[in-house]
């Protein structure tokens, strides 16, 4: 449980995290080709 307990004790650094992976989320999103995607 040490990100729980991080988490806690440094609310910046949990939310800096998660805004981090977001945004590499977004990257890998956008960086999809579009035969990824099913015929529509």
């Amino acid at each position: 449980m040490w990100l729980t307990r991080i988490s806690v004790n440094n609310p910046v650094f949990a939310a800096m995290l998660m805004m981090g992976l977001m945004v590499f989320g977004l990257f890998a999103a956008r960086e999809l080709s579009v035969e990824e995607f099913p015929e529509a």
